[in-house]
């Protein structure tokens, strides 16, 4: 320490000149410990951890600065910090207590430290998961149900693992669109009672139950009339070929031919599409352009193409088909033009508007356009000059039916309560149901643009004696 005079000389070999300056050495100032705060004490309870929030400062010194922080812990258990050498950090505990943490500070010459005390409480008794699964239902077949469960739990064991199931039990088999969902739908393979189940297990215990009784009473009687893509044995009636329309009623078992299209001059000429009237008039789509023998009120003579619809009004029916056709619905008038527009469903509403589907997409004049899935309402004005707009019903894409080949809708109908009954050109799985090209399903739900419900299956052909390899692709129920 002192003051100290330090004088600089400048010399250029002829003159020199010099200047001082003075410096003051004052003792560098003592070192002190850094200060530490730990933070406030704190009490939790399991599974939960402690946030740690310490503080520390320094003066820098020594020199360089070299300050090191660091937590400990004592007490009845083991504490992990997220961070031991972290001022700012947390900590879990293994089981209850008191636990005191230790924050220390060390600036490579001085130590200093500050504690909090930790008290920790047990983690409550798990209790089990509390299950309702609703109210008891009374349903009819085709119809499925909806079930609208409730499931609450602690939270507990941690970390949660809470799982729900339902389970069925019953005369038939029960599908659920999603047995794992608390709020699901369930359809039925046959009438009868049924208890479904929802169970509800946390992980820590007993799991928890809850029932639902759901009384499922038959469906009413139906009879069908429907078209095949090729030559099909039917029991108790032969052969029958595409251009022939059958019959079945299920309270009977019975089959029988209803239309014989080689009687009156379509063959070959694939019938793919059909509406069977009350006064038994048939309208029909074909699957191929055709001169069709003896219409009338066609736009081209006797020709009519795949978009087209005709009416055979019968004089007689069955084996021996007699009558008369005439033109109802021109495709071409409203842009139905291409091969993938060939009409492969149509049901006659009430009001005289027309369903249609189509095998490949619609994309009509005007719009809206659509997918070989879905079925558009016509309405509008019909015969040789066909006029009016379409409006999308049923959108399959809505309810799992889009994007795959074989869920082409391609034979559909509707009962007076609006149930659609439907068969597509291969097998399905959709909508919580599945069936075969052969087979007759149901869909249950909203129609419109956004069309929500479930299928199942209504009416396999198979177990009445068709054969698995055919395919149905025209069909009318009543």
């Amino acid at each position: 320490t002192g003051t100290y005079t330090l004088t600089l000389t400048a010399n250029d070999g002829e003159l020199e000149t010099t200047d001082t300056v003075t410096i003051d050495v004052i003792d560098q100032p003592a070192n002190s410990a850094p200060t530490v705060d730990a933070g406030g004490n704190q009490t939790i309870t399991l599974p939960g951890g402690a946030t740690l929030n310490g503080t520390v400062s320094d003066d820098g010194l020594p020199t360089p600065p070299n300050i090191t922080t660091l937590w400990s812990a004592t007490g009845p258990g083991t504490v992990t910090f997220g961070d031991l050498n972290n001022v700012d950090t947390t900590a879990s505990f293994s089981t209850d207590g008191e636990y005191t943490l230790t924050l220390t500070a060390h600036d490579g010459d001085l130590t200093s430290a500050d504690s909090l005390l930790v008290t920790v409480n047990p983690e409550p008794p798990n209790a089990p998961p509390t299950v309702d699964a609703g109210p008891d239902q009374s349903i009819t077949l085709p119809s499925g149900v909806a079930l609208d469960g409730t499931v609450d739990d602690d939270g507990l064991p941690n970390p949660p693992a809470l799982t729900t199931t339902w389970t069925a039990s019953g005369p038939g088999t029960v599908n659920f669109t999603d047995a794992g969902a608390v709020d699901t739908s369930a359809t039925f393979s046959t009438d009868g009672t049924y208890t479904l189940t929802l169970t509800a297990d946390d992980g820590g215990g007993t799991p928890t139950t809850d029932s639902v009784t759901i009384t499922v009473s038959p469906a009413p009687a139906g009879f069908y009339y429907l078209t095949f893509t090729s030559t099909t044995a039917i029991p108790g009636v032969g052969s029958v070929r595409d251009e022939d329309i059958v019959s079945f009623d299920p309270s009977t078992g019975e089959w029988a031919v209803y239309f014989d299209g080689s009687d009156v001059g379509i063959a070959p000429g694939d019938v793919d599409a059909i509406h069977v009237r009350d006064n038994g008039s048939i309208l029909m789509s074909l699957d191929r352009d055709m001169a069709v023998p003896g219409i009338t009120g066609g736009p081209d003579g006797t020709n009519v193409d795949e978009s087209d619809v005709i009416l055979f009004t019968p004089t007689s029916t069955g084996e021996n088909t007699t009558g008369s056709f005439s033109f109802h619905f021109d495709g071409s008038d409203l842009g139905l033009e291409s091969k993938s527009e060939d009409i492969d469903g149509i049901y006659e509403l009430g009001d005289g508007s027309l369903a249609i589907s189509t095998r490949g997409s619609l994309k009509p004049t005007g719009g809206p356009n659509g997918s070989d899935e879905d079925v558009h309402i016509f309405s509008g004005t019909y015969g040789a000059v066909t006029a009016g707009q379409f409006a999308l019903y049923f959108d399959g894409s809505d309810v799992g039916f889009g994007g795959v080949g074989n869920h082409d809708n391609d034979a559909f109908s509707f009962d007076d309560s609006g149930v659609m009954y439907f068969s597509t050109v291969g097998t399905y799985s959709a909508a919580g149901g599945s069936g075969d090209d052969e087979d007759v399903s149901s869909f249950v739900g909203t129609f419109g643009a956004s069309t929500t419900g479930s299928a199942a299956l209504n009416l396999d052909l198979s177990a009445v004696g068709i054969d698995p390899s055919e395919d149905l692709n025209g069909m009318h129920f009543s």
